[in-house]
C-alpha cells in the first residue's frame, strides 16, 4: 500500500472497559482452594467461571463482592448451576474520518453451566450456556466503524458490534476418567478451541483481531458454530 500526500491517515484513540459481578482484585486472609479452569481458551464459559472465583494475592482482608459470591455458592450448591454476568464497553475516536469521529458499543454476557450427570463427582456432565446483547451507543458501532469511516485495515474490537441479542454457546459438556478427559458437542465458540492463547480474547487482551486466534493467518468459522471438540490429560502437565 502506497502513502501519498494527498491521503489522510486517522489516528485512533481506543479506551475499552469492563465489569463484572464476579471479578473484584480482593482477596481474603484464608484463601479457599481455586477451581480447577475446564477445557479450552480463556473465554470459554468454564474457565470464564472459574476465573471469576478465583481469589488474587492482592492484600485485602476481605472480598468487596463475598455476599454475592456466597449466594452464587449457595446456588451451585443446590441446583449444580454455576453462572456468572459481565459487561464490556469499548470507545473509538478519530481525529480525522469521513465526519463520524466517534463509535461506541456495549455488550452484556450472561454465561453458565448446569451439572445435570454425575453432580458431586469428577465426571459431570453439563448443560453450557452463553447469552449475549451487543448494542451501539452512537451512530456507528466500533465493529462497524473500523470497516467505514476509519477506512482502517484490520479490525478492531470485532465483538463489539450491533448484533443484539445472539446466542453464542450452547452445548453439552461430558468429563470422563476422573475429569481428565473432556467431550464437547453442540452450538460452540470456535474461538475458544481453536489457536488458543491468553492474549488472544478481546475481553481481557488485545482488540486488534491481527493478535486474536489465529493471528488473521488461519480460516476460521464464525465464532458461533456447530462443532464437536474433545481433550484428554495424559499427564498431570500435558
Amino acid at each position: 500500500m502506497t502513502r501519498n500526500s494527498a491521503m489522510h491517515w486517522p489516528a485512533i484513540l481506543i479506551l475499552a472497559g469492563a465489569c463484572g459481578l464476579a471479578s473484584p482484585v480482593l482477596a481474603e486472609e484464608e484463601q479457599a482452594p481455586e477451581p480447577s479452569p475446564g477445557f479450552g481458551g480463556p473465554d470459554a464459559v468454564e474457565n470464564l467461571i472459574a476465573d471469576d472465583e478465583r481469589l488474587t494475592p492482592a492484600m485485602i482482608s476481605k472480598r468487596l463482592y463475598q455476599p454475592w459470591f456466597d449466594w452464587k455458592a449457595s446456588v451451585t450448591e443446590r441446583t449444580g448451576i454455576s453462572f456468572g454476568i459481565d459487561y464490556s464497553a469499548l470507545y473509538l475516536a478519530s481525529n480525522n474520518d469521513a465526519g463520524n469521529a466517534n463509535a461506541s458499543g456495549g455488550m452484556v454476557r450472561f454465561f453458565g453451566s448446569w451439572d445435570l450427570v454425575g453432580r458431586g463427582t469428577k465426571n459431570t456432565g453439563a448443560l453450557v450456556w452463553k447469552v449475549e446483547h451487543r448494542h451501539r451507543y452512537s451512530d456507528f458501532s466500533p465493529f462497524d466503524a473500523t470497516l467505514g469511516p476509519y477506512r482502517f485495515v484490520g479490525f478492531i474490537g470485532a465483538p463489539f458490534s450491533n448484533q443484539q441479542t445472539r446466542l453464542t454457546n450452547l452445548y453439552w459438556r461430558q468429563r470422563l476418567n476422573e475429569g481428565r478427559i473432556a467431550l464437547i458437542g453442540g452450538y460452540l465458540d470456535a474461538t475458544d478451541y481453536a489457536d488458543t492463547f491468553i492474549g488472544g480474547s478481546p475481553w481481557t487482551g488485545f482488540l486488534n483481531l491481527a493478535f486474536s486466534t489465529g493471528s488473521a493467518s488461519m480460516f476460521l468459522p464464525n465464532d458461533a458454530t456447530l462443532g464437536l471438540a474433545a481433550a484428554g490429560m495424559l499427564t498431570d502437565n500435558l
